[in-house]
């Protein structure tokens, strides 16, 4: 039924291909403007679409999940070759048995795409070699993906998608939508993919990827059927995720759960006493290792200074490197030194022979 409409003298397929080849172009604006103008016409009281559509511009998009594109790719390199673009596309939220709430809202139904050079070699493209991917409508890496989630939404637009989708299902065969209703679910249905593919591109030169890497924007059986690079890898803004350093197993991490950093208390924390707070069962020989892999990370504390508030536990039996280099230098425990046979700290910290 959508055949049978033209906008500005194109027929629906012209009508697609004229907002895909501005969008590969990288004249995303352009299309946005043609269509705003276009939109204008059939939005409003009495007619198809909310009278707010033609106001809304990208900036009213709210790309959510950004924040966690870095973990999933982490995690995905684990698991074989390291993720080099990402695809972001609308798709059909009737496939999964979405549709709009009472009141018609409806979030957009999004898909997120991990490749990997294995489908193409993302890295090294710019815009015109992600271009010679395309094959019609289709790429040469559709169906290729690593991975598919759900980490990337879109937020802001519930009305306006809702509108959409109800237009969408009276479109469909067997609908009784009128040309007016098949007219304005097209200018529609493109301008948010147009909208969706400038917030993503604006988001990722904003925010950042943590490598150079591509990123696709299309809609995904969902109208217009568009799909475009939003970003090259070599045009990539690249900022490195803050690493967190994993925190030593031991009394000094529990103690630091607890509101003590460095031994001490907490501000307008009482002190706990050195038995209370730094009671543990282990062997001692596995303490005394955890206590030297604290000196091993900050080799310029004395060793000979204890915190304050805490004495070394007493070792009848066992003496470690710990404690005899405590110990005034003599000939004696020189020698004493060299004949005990110490287990690597890898041994004693998990108790191997």
């Amino acid at each position: 039924m959508l055949a049978e409409i033209t906008i500005d003298g194109m027929v629906d397929e012209e009508f697609r291909h004229a907002i895909e080849v501005l969008l590969r172009e990288g004249q995303a604006e352009q299309a946005e403007t043609w269509l705003r103008s276009r939109i204008a016409l059939v939005s409003g009281p009495g007619l198809p679409l909310p009278e707010r559509f033609p106001q809304i511009t990208s900036a009213d998009l709210l790309i959510t999940g950004w924040e966690d594109i870095a973990g999933r790719l982490a995690h995905l390199d684990a698991l074989g070759a390291p993720i080099t673009a990402i695809g972001i596309d609308l798709s059909d939220p009737g496939h999964i048995g979405l549709s709009p709430d009472p009141s018609g809202l409806m979030p957009p139904h999004v898909e997120t795409h991990y490749y990997s050079d294995d489908a193409w070699p993302f890295s090294r493209s710019d815009r015109a070699s992600l271009l010679g991917g395309y094959v019609g409508a289709a790429s040469r890496w559709t169906d290729r993906f690593v991975e598919v989630d759900d980490t990337i939404g879109i937020a802001g637009i519930d009305d306006l998608y809702g509108a959409v989708f109800a237009l969408e299902q009276r479109c469909r065969p067997g609908g009784d939508a009128s040309e007016e209703e098949r007219r304005a679910y097209m200018l529609g249905a493109s301008f948010i993919a147009v909208l969706a593919h400038i917030a993503v591109r604006d988001t990722a030169m904003r925010d950042g990827l943590p490598r150079p890497m591509a990123v696709l924007v299309g809609s995904n059986e969902s109208y217009p059927f568009v799909a475009a690079p939003a970003v090259a890898a070599p045009d990539a803004f690249v900022c490195e995720p803050a690493l967190q350093p994993a925190p030593i197993a031991g009394p000094a991490a529990d103690a630091a759960g607890l509101g003590y950093g460095s031994f001490a208390p907490a501000t307008g924390q009482p002190a706990t006493g050195p038995a209370e707070l730094f009671e543990d069962h282990r062997p001692l020989e596995e303490t005394a290792a955890l206590l030297e892999l604290r000196e091993l990370a900050d080799p310029g504390v004395d060793p000979g200074l204890e915190p304050e508030g805490w004495e070394p536990p007493e070792v009848p039996a066992h003496t470690t490197g710990t404690q005899l280099r405590r110990r005034i230098v003599t000939p004696e425990s020189i020698a004493e030194l060299e004949a005990l046979e110490k287990p690597s700290l890898f041994q004693r910290l998990f108790r191997r022979k």
